[in-house]
C-alpha cells in the first residue's frame, strides 16, 4: 500500500462519526476535564496574549479546546477535517454562548486555506500524532502563524517511561498486530482493527524543533501533560479516576515534562 493511499485511508477515518465517538468515550470525562483546565491555565499564563487575539484550533473535534480559547478571550477559528463532527462543534459553541467568538470550517491540516501569518496562536492539540504527512502538516502550521505569534502542540513524549513500555509491549506481545518504524520524526505505529488501518506516532521533540527552526521558530516553553496516558484502557471507573488524580498531582506538584507521557511544546515565530 503506497503512502498516498494510506494517507487517504486515514483521512477517510477522520471523516467518520464513529472514530470521534470513540475518542470522546476514551478522553471526555469530568476528571480529565479537570486536568485540561489545569493545563490550559498554565498555557494561557505563559502565552499572555491580549484579548481578541486570533487563534486557530486545528483538529478541533467537538470544540472542547475551542471553548477554552474563546472563554480566555480569543477569537477562534475552529477547524477539522471531519464534516461529520463540525455540526456538533457548532451546537456546542451555541450551547455555551460562545458562537459569536468562533468561526467553524472544514480544513485539511496538510493544505490549510488560510493566508500566511494569519494567527496569533496556532493550537494543534493531540492531532499531529495521527497525521502520516507530518512534513506537510508542520509546514502549514508554521505558514499560517503570525510573526511574533505562538504555535502550541500537545503530543506523546517518546522518551517517557510509559510510551517506552508500550512500545516494548507491542514489539514483543503484539508484534503480529502492531508494526513500529523508528524514523527521524519519531516512532510510527500501524495496526489493523476491524479491517481498518490505524496510525499513531510518538513525535520526536528534537526533530520537531529543528523542523520549526527552518521556518523561523524558536522554542518558547515545554511542560508536562498526562503522566500516564493509558487511563482510558481501564474499564473500572475507580481505577481511571485514581490514575487521573495522579496525573493532576504530578502536573501541579512535579511537572517535569521529561517523565510525562504527553508533553506540551510551545514555539514562537520570530518577528
Amino acid at each position: 500500500m503506497g503512502s498516498e493511499d494510506f494517507g487517504d485511508r486515514i483521512k477517510r477515518q477522520m471523516n467518520e462519526t464513529g472514530i470521534h465517538d470513540a475518542w470522546e468515550a476514551m478522553y471526555r470525562s469530568d476528571d480529565n476535564e479537570r486536568f485540561y483546565e489545569l493545563a490550559y491555565a498554565k498555557l494561557f499564563k505563559q502565552l499572555a496574549q491580549p484579548r481578541d487575539a486570533l487563534a486557530l484550533d486545528i483538529g478541533c473535534g467537538i470544540g472542547a479546546n475551542t471553548a477554552r480559547l474563546a472563554r480566555q478571550g480569543y477569537k477562534v477559528v475552529a477547524a477539522d477535517y471531519s464534516e461529520a463532527i463540525l455540526p456538533e462543534t457548532k451546537k456546542n459553541m451555541e450551547r455555551l454562548g460562545l458562537a459569536d467568538r468562533v468561526t467553524i470550517q472544514r480544513e485539511d491540516i496538510t493544505a490549510l486555506s488560510f493566508p500566511d501569518g494569519q494567527f496569533d496562536l496556532t493550537l494543534c492539540w493531540g492531532v499531529l500524532m495521527h497525521i502520516p504527512a507530518i512534513d506537510a502538516a508542520l509546514g502549514q502550521l508554521a505558514r499560517v502563524t503570525k510573526p511574533g505569534g505562538y504555535l502550541v502542540l500537545a503530543e506523546i513524549n517518546p522518551s517517557a517511561p510509559e510510551p517506552r513500555a508500550l512500545r516494548g509491549y507491542w514489539r514483543t506481545l503484539k508484534r503480529d498486530k502492531v508494526s513500529i518504524e523508528h524514523k527521524p520524526c519519531g516512532f510510527e505505529h500501524t495496526s489493523r482493527f476491524n479491517d481498518e488501518a490505524l496510525f499513531w506516532r510518538h513525535l520526536d521533540r528534537d526533530w520537531t524543533t529543528k523542523q520549526f527552526a527552518g521556518y523561523g521558530f524558536e522554542p518558547a516553553g515545554r511542560f508536562a501533560g498526562h503522566l500516564f496516558e493509558t487511563f482510558h484502557y481501564f474499564k473500572n471507573a475507580a481505577v481511571r479516576n485514581a490514575i487521573q488524580a495522579m496525573n493532576r498531582f504530578y502536573f501541579s506538584n512535579v511537572g517535569a515534562a521529561g517523565l510525562s507521557s504527553t508533553q506540551v511544546l510551545i514555539y514562537r515565530k520570530k518577528a
